[in-house]
């Protein structure tokens, strides 16, 4: 995706730091998200920059519909100063997806893979492309 606005990328980085942990994210999830619990833990969120592409990635337990482009939104309006890092963790807080940034759009998302604990013996049948 391309944003014109340059993005101040340490506000992103200490907005995403709210977001780390088990957490209920009501605020992250789109309204027609059918599991049945809210609850996932974010084991990570990485903001990078490489040149003019800017990363980010994040490493849960598991996600909820438009959870990554909803959290990608937000950060987004956190970058370009349209809201404060600190609000990230209200949105959170609040459980309303009406305070959470815009949908991002899936346009330069990508899935990198599973990572199974070796007790489920879950197969290794692809290797990453990365």
């Amino acid at each position: 995706m391309w944003v014109k606005e340059n993005l101040d990328l340490s506000a992103m980085r200490r907005a995403s730091s709210y977001l780390i942990g088990e957490n209920d994210f009501s605020s992250f999830r789109s309204s027609s998200c059918q599991s049945k619990t809210p609850y996932r833990n974010i084991h990570s969120i990485e903001v990078k920059k490489k040149g003019d592409l800017i990363s980010i990635e994040i490493t849960a337990n598991a996600f909820l519909l438009n959870m990554v482009r909803i959290i990608i939104g937000t950060l987004l309006e956190v970058g370009t100063k349209k809201i404060v890092p600190k609000k990230v963790k209200h949105i959170l807080e609040a459980k309303d997806r009406r305070l959470a940034g815009k949908t991002s759009s899936p346009k330069g998302l990508y899935f990198v893979g599973t990572k199974y604990l070796k007790k489920y013996k879950v197969p290794s049948i692809l290797k990453p492309v990365v």
